[in-house]
């Protein structure tokens, strides 16, 4: 008789068991896999663009996530001036979050329906209903695991579920040419001569100069002087000719400010630009600038630091007219980011927009200077 029960209910022996569950376990496998790359395709980004305009960065996805559609803005802010605040990355994460979920689900609900099917067909094999109570089991703390991992995450550390925004503060564009280090001939000839600013033709001219906004005007300010300054000794301050250039090689240049451009000699710009920032002279000139201000004595490159303290907007350095081989003094400006701007001359700088000198902290530059006004 227990011969005849063991023809009828033939037990599968260790390695059928093992092809079996391997025969079971290769489509699933595949199935999954399957599923993941076209979770992977659905959710990767095609591409990624900023829209200046609507002041936002978005994520452009192949397939829309349910209830999110296919752009996921990133961040986004308010105003060209105001942050940018980036919780897109936490709303990503909750759509991926919820495609988990139901893919968790599924795969329980699979899970039971097969270990049902392996119950229903064990015809009393107790090594085959334990197999399909272990899957069943198996599903149920996968599942419990799964939909619970929030509150899991919450009781292990609040801030694991927490989903603050990033605020990031916008970069402008500053469109600058770097020029070389202005020569000691273009340095001893870059002097300025006194004057009082006078703020008409610069706003002719269509020059961002609101007479407000302080250090943190100077970067659209200066900006807005590219190509629109000729170098003239005297000039500046906008006041026309005549001029005072006293260098022969020069003085033809007395009679004449170029169409479309302001003429400012180094001071003259400094004093233009502090007073479209709303800012008080810093001096008329270097004789005024300068005087009872500090020594350079150390400088770094690197943090663009002077005698041990890091250089600010608006910081002046130069030297006087008594430090100058010609007798005039030059001033130029820190303008932030390792960048100085001054007006200096030479043939170049008196050409119609040559003025403006972009330098970044080198020793060529600081070899010259004497002065630091911050």
């Amino acid at each position: 008789m227990k011969k005849l029960k063991q023809a009828c209910h033939p037990r599968l022996d260790r390695g059928s068991r093992k092809q079996k569950n391997l025969t079971l376990w290769i489509p699933a496998f595949a199935g999954m896999t399957m599923y993941l790359l076209l979770f992977g395709y659905i959710l990767m980004p095609t591409n990624g663009f900023a829209d200046v305009e609507q002041n936002k960065t978005t994520l452009r996805l192949q397939i829309p996530i349910p209830g999110g559609g296919n752009d996921v803005t990133i961040c986004e802010r308010a105003n060209a001036d105001a942050p940018y605040r980036c919780d897109g990355i936490s709303r990503y994460i909750v759509a991926i979050y919820k495609w988990i979920m139901g893919f968790a689900s599924i795969l329980a609900m699979l899970a039971f329906v097969y270990a049902g099917v392996l119950w229903m067909n064990a015809r009393g094999d107790s090594g085959q209903v334990g197999e399909a109570k272990k899957v069943m089991t198996n599903a149920i703390v996968g599942l419990v695991l799964t939909l619970g991992s929030y509150t899991l995450l919450w009781a292990i550390n609040p801030r694991l579920v927490q989903t603050d925004s990033l605020q990031l503060l916008g970069v402008k564009k500053l469109s600058i040419e770097f020029t070389p280090p202005p020569t000691p001939e273009e340095l001893d000839d870059g002097g300025d001569t006194e004057g009082k600013t006078s703020l008409e033709k610069v706003k002719q001219l269509g020059i961002h100069c609101p007479e407000s906004g302080g250090v943190g005007g100077f970067e659209k300010i200066i900006e807005a002087f590219q190509g629109k300054v000729a170098y003239r000794m005297g000039g500046g301050h906008g006041e026309g000719p005549p001029f005072k250039e006293s260098n022969p090689d020069y003085m033809k240049y007395n009679g004449y400010c170029p169409a479309g451009n302001v003429c400012l000699d180094c001071s003259g710009f400094i004093n233009t630009v502090y007073a479209c920032a709303g800012l008080s002279s810093p001096g008329e000139s270097t004789a005024s600038i300068f005087p009872g201000t500090e020594s350079v004595t150390s400088y770094n490159l690197s943090s663009h630091s002077i005698n041990g303290v890091t250089l600010k907007a608006g910081d002046l350095i130069g030297y006087t007219e008594s430090q100058s081989s010609n007798g005039v003094g030059h001033v130029i400006m820190y303008a932030g980011n390792g960048v100085f701007v001054d007006s200096h001359g030479g043939d170049k700088g008196r050409q119609p927009g040559g003025a403006i000198g972009y330098y970044r902290m080198t020793d060529k530059l600081m070899k010259k200077i004497r002065h630091i006004k911050r």
